[in-house]
């Protein structure tokens, strides 16, 4: 069973567009109830990144950030030096690019190690995906996001 800010979530998505379904990803959705959800979608602070995030939860160790990127659009080139971050597609499809290689994914989840460079993209449709960021006691701050051009 699914929680009210689950379903809120699936509803604006679906008001943004109509064709949105989210995906089964290893990520259980129960986690989102974990989540603090914003009253209006925040855009990201990196460089050229059209993506938006939806809801937090900064807890340091350990931190969740639900992002939304629209169709066509990137998110800034980077690496961290201490985080883990896990992306868990849950909706749409997106490309995530690790050290060069392409992964597509769709519903599917990946791990990006530190000092691994990163970036994320979409082309013909948007893309639902949680974060997790494990390892940075600084929780959900920038101070351990380094671009790379």
């Amino acid at each position: 069973m699914i929680g009210t800010n689950t379903r809120n979530l699936l509803q604006r998505l679906r008001e943004v567009n109509s064709d949105f379904r989210v995906l089964h990803s290893k990520v259980d959705l129960k986690i989102l109830s974990e989540l603090d959800f914003y009253s209006e979608p925040r855009k990201s602070r990196s460089a050229g990144s059209k993506a938006v995030y939806l809801a937090e939860k900064n807890d340091g160790e350990r931190s969740l950030l639900l992002q939304y990127m629209p169709a066509d659009s990137i998110t800034s080139k980077h690496y961290h030096k201490i985080t883990i971050e896990i992306f868990h597609n849950l909706g749409g499809t997106c490309i995530v690019y690790r050290n060069g290689k392409e992964l597509v994914l769709q519903g599917r989840s990946i791990e990006i190690f530190p000092r691994e460079i990163h970036q994320v993209k979409t082309r013909d449709s948007g893309a639902l995906t949680l974060i997790e960021m494990i390892g940075n006691p600084n929780g959900l701050s920038m101070d351990d996001h380094f671009y790379v051009s």
